[in-house]
């Protein structure tokens, strides 16, 4: 009967994917314990014909996160590990932070997205917000995480995961380093006139032991193994019902209304099961659909992974023992890994107010195609005629922030146009033109900036890059880079070494 239910969203499963660009796609359904239904659509890479299947791998990102915790369930069972330790005890070098972060922060709390750190380097930069009472969804906690693993077990993370979760559970083919195998997703950015682009590097390069970050977004792994978990007896994730707990509210939701468990968001229906996707980024609050007017008071487990080159969803329904997965090989013209999440889920609850997917789609995917208008238009109104305090060339050099970390490079990139990128790389670059005086912008370009990897759904104030200028020389610039709500400005300090020498 629900097979049948499900097989007759088919049709308006295509007509959503070809909507969405995507080269590729993939959804799997268990239902009270049994796989219920898998389908693939399109292609396995967008140059060549062959489709996914069941054993394809896709880069699953913030899916990581959950099995992240449950390495962790197993660690604090052989007493390797404690959920409210500080996790300075196993990271002393974490403890040259001498605010709370650095002096009481555990690896729950990290787990937890509620150490307020911003996502760029935990052990140096300030917390914003007020400690355990905040929700900043931040890849660095995971990182220290997967830090204070390795660093107990004396392997790498990549191990970890291995003897805890995939062998456990049966899941051979999937991994958190680069694939070394066949059937493997490439990953891809979607142009403007909705034709789908490989990167180049998709199968040698991407999230690894080697980068510090396997335990928050490098596990990949394909729909058969995401979906053959069929019982809980034996299962691997220890302490469930503390990872399955809302630790902290996301928004100003109570947490029990809305939730960030260890690894996965929660919801109490009716609400808004899209909060983690760049759906409701785009179409903002007042356009957001609440799911489960039918089902009040029931909790579903959601969890969004995006980045360039790839877009996944994971729903799971406890109370009948549904678990929805969504896994796609591009960033899309709108997510529609949330909206097939939804769609299959609420033909599986008898949902009675169901949502017109096909316009929400449309609708999204009309306001990706202006946003980048809108940083234009944005941009366009802070132009002046002030001409630049000295020479382009007066602005080449390094600039570090306040720890002598991060390094920029700046480079005279023709007439009235400078480049930065990070020093010892050159994979993302940001032209910046000269925009009156000694401010700098990062002119909206989204496929020059797709096909860079770089994240298209910024702020104006991330483009912007104001140049600070002494008398004789230039001697920094200040840049919004991050985008996380409650963040500030960094300043970056140019090494003027030869106007030390002439001094």
């Amino acid at each position: 009967m629900m097979e049948k239910k499900l097989g007759q969203l088919q049709p308006l499963m295509q007509e959503l994917f070809e909507l969405s660009n995507s080269p590729g796609l993939s959804v799997g359904v268990l239902h009270q314990g049994a796989l219920l239904m898998t389908a693939h659509f399109g292609r396995l890479r967008a140059s060549q014909p062959n489709p996914p299947n069941d054993d394809t791998l896709y880069t699953v990102a913030s899916i990581t996160k959950l099995m992240t915790a449950g390495v962790v369930s197993n660690l604090v069972a052989q007493g390797l590990l404690d959920w409210d330790t500080p996790i300075r005890e196993y990271l002393p070098e974490f403890g040259e932070r001498e605010d709370i972060i650095g002096q009481e922060a555990t690896v729950t709390d990290f787990l937890a997205n509620r150490s307020e750190l911003l996502p760029k380097l935990a052990c140096h930069i300030p917390a914003i917000g007020q400690f355990r009472n905040s929700f900043i969804y931040s890849t660095w906690g995971y990182g220290l995480v997967t830090s204070a693993i390795e660093r107990v077990m004396g392997k790498p993370f990549s191990a970890c995961v291995e003897e805890y979760i995939f062998q456990p559970l049966g899941m051979h083919r999937s991994t958190t380093n680069i694939p070394q195998i066949e059937n493997v997703a490439f990953k891809d950015w979607v142009g403007n006139d909705g034709v789908a682009h490989e990167f180049p590097w998709s199968l040698d390069r991407g999230w690894s032991d080697e980068t510090g970050f396997a335990g928050a977004v490098a596990a990949r792994s394909s729909m058969k193994e995401l979906n053959n978990v069929d019982h809980t007896l034996g299962s691997p994730f220890k302490y469930t019902r503390r990872l399955l707990y809302p630790h902290i509210g996301v928004g100003t939701a109570s947490p029990e209304k809305q939730g960030y468990c260890l690894g996965t968001y929660r919801m109490q229906l009716p609400g808004d099961i899209s909060t983690a996707s760049y759906n409701a980024l785009l179409l903002q609050q007042k356009n957001s659909r609440i799911f489960g007017k039918s089902h009040a008071g029931r909790i579903i487990f959601h969890q969004i992974a995006t980045f360039t080159g790839y877009n996944e969803s994971m729903l799971l329904d406890p109370l009948s023992h549904t678990a929805v997965v969504v896994l796609v090989n591009s960033l899309p013209s709108f997510d529609i890994t949330d909206i097939l999440g939804k769609l299959l889920l609420g033909a599986i609850l008898g949902e009675e107010d169901p949502t017109n997917f096909t316009s929400l789609a449309r609708s999204v995917k009309d306001v990706n195609k202006v946003h980048y208008e809108v940083y234009a238009a944005g941009l366009n109104k802070k132009k002046s005629n002030v001409a630049l305090t000295f020479p382009l060339t007066h602005y080449e050099g390094e600039y570090w922030n306040k720890d002598r970390i991060i390094c920029y490079q700046v480079h005279v990139h023709g007439e009235d146009q400078i480049r930065i990128n990070v020093k010892g790389s050159t994979l993302t670059n940001y032209i910046l033109r000269s925009w009156g005086g000694d401010p700098f912008v990062l002119l909206p370009d989204r496929e020059k900036e797709l096909s860079q990897s770089m994240w298209p759904f910024t702020s104006l104030k991330t483009r912007m890059f104001k140049f600070n200028c002494g008398s004789l020389s230039v001697l920094s610039f200040t840049w919004h880079q991050d985008i996380t709500p409650g963040s500030t400005p960094e300043t970056f300090t140019k090494d003027n070494l030869e106007l030390t020498a002439k001094l």
